[in-house]
């Protein structure tokens, strides 16, 4: 069948027999607009408007898509010329038991809404993404990490069990202990679609946590500071990308006493204001002017200088959410980096050579004056996914502005960044990847975990319904 596309809709020039119409096209984007594309929006209310998608794409020959609210930094979330799922009103957290801390909730509900929803009854999200708006079937298609994955693992790792539905085999159970579990878990939506699960929720009995920030002038002592401190189950480290590897080394704990009205979400939620005058729905406008090479430089001297005039003595009380979720309160952030894009480039380094590979990323971008705008440090134990992204490690997140200036020289760095990472036996998260090729792809994952992979596509998705184009671009689909 000649599948229409959208300009043969426009035209009017498709006889084909679909239920597409040009007025359900919508153009998505990739967090930071890195990558975009056009597909037909299908509002999932119910079990029976997913049946109803995977029927008409079998009918059209079209993809299905499932997407929520669009926080990754690439194209893993879309699909051009797809049917796309929109998930955003299959919201609802169905019940608590406040006695397990047991969650039951559907795909749709983002981060927000559960922990404000379960935080007022004592319970706050095992593990958690740095945005809130991350959904539910996304935090368990991307089996995200936080701040506390040394610790506490991934997102998948705090779950009972999930409602499931496959092109293939329609809608099933599938508990954590199922084979099948971790080709879900971390399948980047390639095998079906999450409906519900079953989150084994933490209990909490303050609202805070109490945060230490250390400045280490050097990345050893960085590294050090991370090693030394297996106590802290927060941890997390930021670099200054215009140094030769100065930082400030970030460690939390949650507070053990009780503070009932820390729990309340009007406490959690700071000032619209920054600085008690900038109204934060028009902050991105104040960050723009300094997007930047000179502002960004300017910035991270000041970051730094205010870490050595405060050293972390002691420690500081937030509220998780001001503490977990930053960015989240400056409503669209990413703006500022129009008429550009954001690209993030974030690798895993195993452990014994992360210090001489995160120096050497550093200096590749200052020697293109390529600068990063935002670098940050997390420490990593193995994840359990089929195809697993995670290990004894340390990722290096690294924000760029790419502008029609500098793209080629950019994508050059990337490629070389790229190929130095793979030589260190480095390992990338499809959930900020934008550049990966199929043979990297093939250096990504072993290819144990490449064949275990299409196994299960192959078992819940046969005839490829599912792929987008991340996975096309990597070429990692059912008939490879």
């Amino acid at each position: 069948m000649d599948i229409p596309t959208h300009s043969d809709l426009a035209k009017g020039n498709s006889s084909a027999p679909v239920a597409i119409r040009l007025d359900d096209v919508r153009r998505d984007s990739a967090f930071g607009y890195a990558a975009e594309a056009d597909s037909y929006h299908r509002v999932v209310i119910n079990e029976d408007d997913i049946a109803g998608a995977f029927a008409e794409a079998k009918r059209t020959g079209r993809r299905v898509l499932l997407r929520g609210n669009g926080r990754s930094y690439g194209d893993v979330s879309l699909s051009g010329e797809a049917i796309c799922l929109d998930l955003r009103r299959f919201c609802s957290i169905e019940s608590l038991d406040r006695q397990t801390g047991i969650a039951v909730v559907q795909a749709g509900a983002s981060l927000a809404q559960i922990w404000q929803y379960c935080l007022p009854e004592g319970w706050w999200l095992p593990v958690v993404s740095g945005t809130m708006r991350t959904t539910l079937a996304g935090a368990l298609s991307a089996d995200i990490h936080g701040k506390n994955n040394r610790h506490t693992g991934t997102f998948g790792e705090h779950i009972d069990w999930i409602d499931f539905y496959s092109p293939a085999r329609g809608l099933e159970r599938i508990r954590a202990e199922d084979p099948d579990y971790w080709s879900i878990v971390g399948g980047w939506g390639q095998l079906g679609f999450i409906v519900r699960a079953a989150i084994r929720l933490r209990r909490v009995s303050s609202g805070n946590v109490l945060v230490q920030n250390v400045p280490t002038p050097t990345l050893e002592e960085m590294f050090a500071m991370f090693e030394s401190d297996r106590r802290s189950e927060y941890q997390v480290a930021w670099i200054d990308p215009f140094s030769h590897g100065r930082g400030v080394y970030s460690a939390a704990n949650p507070v053990l006493s009780d503070e009932p009205t820390s729990l309340f979400v009007e406490y959690q939620e700071p000032s619209d204001r920054l600085f008690g005058r900038i109204r934060k729905d028009q902050a991105w406008k104040f960050l723009r002017p300094f997007t930047n090479r000179t502002g960004m430089r300017m910035l991270s001297r000041l970051k730094w200088e205010a870490a050595v005039r405060s050293p972390g003595t002691g420690a500081k009380m937030m509220p998780l959410a001001t503490y977990h979720f930053p960015l989240d309160y400056v409503p669209d952030w990413q703006r500022a980096y129009r008429p550009g894009a954001l690209r993030q480039f974030q690798v895993g380094i195993p452990i014994e050579n992360a210090n001489k590979a995160f120096a050497r990323f550093l200096r590749m971008s200052q020697e293109a004056k390529l600068e990063p705008y935002l670098s940050v440090i997390k420490r990593h134990r193995p994840d359990p996914a089929v195809l697993p992204y995670l290990g004894e490690a340390y990722s290096l997140a690294l924000d760029y502005k790419r502008t029609s200036r500098n793209a080629d020289r950019l994508d050059r760095l990337f490629r070389e960044m790229t190929d130095l990472a793979f030589d260190f036996g480095g390992r990338f998260y499809l959930a900020k990847d934008c550049f990966m090729t199929p043979a990297d792809a093939r250096r990504n994952f072993a290819p144990a975990a490449i064949e275990a992979f299409l196994v299960a596509k192959r078992k819940f998705d046969p005839t490829d319904m599912l792929t987008t184009d991340l996975f096309r671009r990597i070429q990692l689909h059912a008939n490879t």
